[in-house]
């Protein structure tokens, strides 16, 4: 029984010697409100920089609901010389804050992506007022275990009619 706990405990400690991997932001399960406002609007990873542009909008066409559809969102995350986008790069999350709320969401494939950015798009989000401005946060993975947070700021909720 001794060479089991042995054995254990040596398996225990090689899984957190090989997950402590280098990350600069927190623990993806416990982002907190606080530290995505931190988020900076520029980062530099392998010493490429990126930047982060998000477009939000409801649908209020006359086959919508009264009240409108849910919010929407586009997102593109470029590198800033436009040099080709890494392939060990992806974003997973976006964060939109308002003063009183957040809209957390997965991202998915949204367009064939340049060479020099990547694409992704959110759906279902809440039913915010349009015209207000947000900020918005999103989670860029590097190698499946990495995290980055990177922010935009005053982004307007736009009405489509």
């Amino acid at each position: 029984m001794n060479k089991f706990l042995i054995c254990l405990l040596i398996f225990i400690l090689s899984l957190l010697c090989g997950c402590s991997k280098y990350t600069n932001s927190v623990d993806p399960s416990t982002v907190d409100i606080n530290e995505l406002i931190k988020s900076p609007t520029i980062i530099k990873i392998d010493s490429t920089n990126f930047t982060l542009s998000v477009y939000l909008w409801r649908d209020f066409m006359p086959i919508s609901p009264i009240d409108g559809k849910p919010m929407e969102a586009v997102v593109h995350i470029k590198t800033s010389d436009y040099s080709d986008f890494p392939p060990n790069l992806n974003a997973d999350k976006l964060w939109v804050i308002d003063s009183a709320e957040i809209w957390e969401t997965d991202l998915v494939d949204f367009t064939v992506d340049s060479l020099f950015q990547i694409s992704k798009k959110a759906s279902d989000g809440p039913k915010w007022q349009t015209g207000i401005f947000v900020d918005a946060v999103v989670r860029l993975v590097q190698d499946d275990s990495i995290y980055y947070y990177l922010k935009t700021e005053n982004i307007e909720i736009i009405r489509t009619n």
